[in-house]
């Protein structure tokens, strides 16, 4: 995974968390609003998706209401199967830890929609 940031030119800090099978239940709880992003590093739309993703995570790195998550489905096959993901890239949105909706991949504007809509469904700012 680092290789591959490297070569895409994204291998810098980041602010989401990488999931595992282990780690992933915690992580969906840590925050009133969780964002996970299921990908691949064999798939071309993660590529170009997972920057966005991380983008808006930064800008909302003061936020401490939203939560921003990665999982590798190669990595963690039963989690991707436990929440029926069947493409990626998909951002999967969880409210106190129940998933509440997803979306696939798209601009950084579609991304913030996205949030700006769940901060509503999730009764936070």
């Amino acid at each position: 995974m680092r290789l591959l940031k490297k070569l895409l030119g994204v291998d810098k800090p980041t602010v989401t968390v990488e999931a595992t099978e282990e780690t992933l239940a915690e992580l969906v709880t840590a925050r009133k609003l969780v964002l996970v992003d299921f990908w691949a590093t064999w798939c071309g739309p993660c590529t170009r998706f997972s920057p966005i993703f991380e983008d808006v995570a930064k800008s909302l790195a003061d936020d401490d209401t939203v939560g921003f998550v990665a999982v590798d489905i190669d990595q963690c096959p039963q989690a991707a199967a436990e929440y029926g993901i069947q493409s990626v890239p998909t951002v999967l949105a969880f409210v106190d830890g129940t998933p509440t909706a997803q979306m696939g991949p798209g601009s950084r504007a579609q991304l913030e929609a996205f949030i700006a809509k769940l901060h509503g469904v999730a009764g936070v700012c």
